[in-house]
């Protein structure tokens, strides 16, 4: 689950600058949890089953399946990681909104480069042809920008269709289609090429795709939507707690965290 953005940056850095330490160290001192022994601000796993966490001081870890810790990556020049794409674990996007800048770590989180554009850029995702979205929050239209900072395509703006509100937190693409995400309201879906399909509504968190299948949180549990069929219904995988609003399966396992711990459990 992506934290969602503010509003008013300004306020939220001055409440932030009042009260983050205090807030950190409360969760820090009032804290146990066994599978991994820090809180766990977000986190996200990859189609091999490695583990990504982000904590509250801004570190971003890399585990194994078996949860041992491999790589660790840490600025603190650009503000709070607001989202990770880990669609590509070669090449992993980190969102720091504040800043505006997108910077691509490989598999060791090691730093591979920079994206620093002029757009508003509220929402990211990685493309399959190695390219990057963006939601320009300036114009609401979805954009594919080159490695070179060139627009290759874009939408009509979202405002221009019907009953359409929406303003992501990430953006996947996924078998030819590309999906926006705005936690608790829905999904506004679109094509590789940036035509409107659909949108599903719906108060649900932590999106993923796998293979034809679309899997998500809603109401503390794990709900599966087959893509391939206009009439399915949502099928509910299994109930996890209404507490937990980030949540992912790997194999018969579902991560997931609940009051910033991360825990694990299995699908039977």
């Amino acid at each position: 689950m992506k934290m969602k953005k503010g509003k008013y940056i300004l306020s939220f850095i001055l409440v932030l600058f009042l009260t983050g330490c205090t807030t950190s160290k409360q969760v820090i001192e009032d804290f146990n949890c066994s599978l991994i022994d820090y809180p766990v601000r977000d986190f996200k796993v990859d189609l091999f089953g490695s583990i990504y966490t982000i904590d509250f001081k801004n570190r971003l870890r890399l585990y194994d399946q078996n949860l041992n810790l491999q790589f660790e990556y840490y600025n603190n020049t650009l503000g709070d990681i607001s989202y990770i794409d880990v669609t590509n674990p070669k090449k992993i996007a980190i969102f720091f909104d504040g800043f505006q800048k997108v910077v691509y770590v490989d598999d060791t989180l090691s730093e591979l480069a920079r994206y620093e554009g002029e757009l508003n850029i509220l929402a990211i995702g990685s493309s399959r042809d190695n390219n990057l979205w963006i939601y320009d929050g300036l114009d609401y239209r979805l954009k594919k920008i080159s490695r070179n900072n060139k627009l290759l395509l874009e939408s009509n703006p979202l405002e221009s269709y019907h009953r359409l509100n929406i303003q992501p937190d990430y953006i996947i693409e996924h078998n030819n289609m590309v999906y926006l995400v705005e936690e608790g309201n829905g999904i506004a879906v679109f094509d590789n090429f940036g035509t409107f399909s659909n949108f599903i509504p719906g108060d649900i968190s932590s999106v993923f795709l796998d293979k034809n299948r679309m899997y998500y949180m809603k109401q503390g549990a794990i709900y599966r939507l087959l893509l391939d069929n206009a009439f399915a219904e949502e099928r509910e995988i299994k109930t996890v707690s209404l507490k937990v609003k980030t949540a992912y399966i790997f194999n018969q396992n579902i991560f997931y965290l609940e009051n910033n711990c991360m825990k694990k459990t299995s699908i039977d």
